[in-house]
């Protein structure tokens, strides 16, 4: 059932994807939030209930609605799981976005790429778009065509893995439908707490939450991004980020094994000097790849590279479910 239903969900979602500030999205939002305001202590104590609260709180709710359709009969269930991967995977949204920035790209409109860039980290960030912002959230003028491409492909690999991988993978790993909901729930979290800059108890519970809850999700992600491009390149990048200290680190993993897999310089010098700047005294080596300037060549690359990757994850779910079909 699990298999068909995300197919289900999958082609429902290319049809009619789910708009950033809909309704589900919206409540989600509005539950974070309002777990912060009532656990709104510099206590790590505090901050760890308000957490807890939120995770526990969806999958009772999930649990629940699974229990009250399995009541009712088989099919309740089927579409339980459909609304469910419906409401949390987002595939065709990199896919649209990157293909809307290529456009714009290929017309030389730099500031229309900017522009669409910027709306989509904003949405993908659940924070409003800061008019004239580049894409990295500083105030100034329209970016160059490298770092505009650089930024376009290492927030389509990132968004691929928080919006798709790791939702289908949490779904293929854990009971029922509570996989999915959790994971984004805790992602949410993660981003929503720290969206105020400040390295507070709430920030600190949510990244670490979220690397726990990740560490299986985006090895199998980084694997897959290297299986489905250059693997000896990819493997190479991905020893060299732990090297550097960046192991647990989700976007530094997913730039580090995409910039091996498709070739490419993917490292930004100011946003990754924390693990990819020169080695300072004690902290180890720094990470050495340097790889080919990204280009809209890079851009139609990494829409390939996501798409196989995508097909080698399903795969890998068909096969469980037909081992799982074949066992019984």
């Amino acid at each position: 059932m699990g298999l068909i239903a995300l197919a289900v969900a999958l082609l429902i979602e290319q049809l009619r994807p789910l708009a950033p500030d809909s309704r589900p999205h919206r409540f989600a939002r509005e539950a974070v939030d309002l777990a912060r305001r009532h656990s709104s202590t510099e206590r790590s104590f505090d901050a760890t209930l308000g957490w807890f609260a939120v995770v526990v709180g969806s999958i009772v709710l999930v649990m629940l609605l699974q229990w009250i359709a399995e009541a009712i009969g088989s099919l309740a269930s089927f579409l339980l799981h459909v609304v469910i991967l419906y409401l949390s995977i987002g595939f065709r949204q990199f896919g649209h976005h990157l293909r809307e920035i290529l456009a714009a790209l290929d017309r030389d409109e730099l500031a229309r790429a900017d522009s669409l860039l910027g709306t989509w980290v904003a949405a993908s960030q659940c924070e409003p778009r800061v008019r004239g912002a580049t894409p990295d959230g500083v105030d100034g003028p329209p970016p160059g065509r490298i770092r505009l491409c650089r930024a376009a492909i290492t927030h389509a690999l990132v968004s691929a893995h928080r919006e798709f991988f790791g939702p289908v993978l949490a779904y293929l790993l854990l009971p029922g439908a509570i996989g999915p909901v959790a994971y984004r729930m805790v992602d949410l979290m993660a981003r929503r707490w720290a969206a105020t800059g400040m390295d507070d108890a709430h920030a600190r519970v949510a990244a670490r939450g979220l690397r726990i809850v990740d560490w299986i999700p985006l090895r199998v992600t980084a694997a897959g991004f290297a299986i489905a491009g250059d693997f000896e390149d990819s493997t190479y990048c991905w020893r060299a980020a732990i090297a550097a200290g960046a192991g647990h680190d989700q976007r530094a993993m997913l730039v580090a094994v995409g910039s091996g897999s498709l070739g490419l310089d993917l490292v930004d010098p100011e946003r990754d000097r924390h693990w990819a700047g020169p080695p300072a005294d004690g902290l180890g080596p720094a990470f050495d790849w340097r790889g080919a300037a990204p280009d809209v060549g890079g851009i139609r690359s990494t829409i390939g590279l996501i798409w196989r990757a995508a097909t080698l994850v399903v795969g890998i779910f068909v096969l469980v479910a037909l081992s799982s079909w074949l066992g019984r």
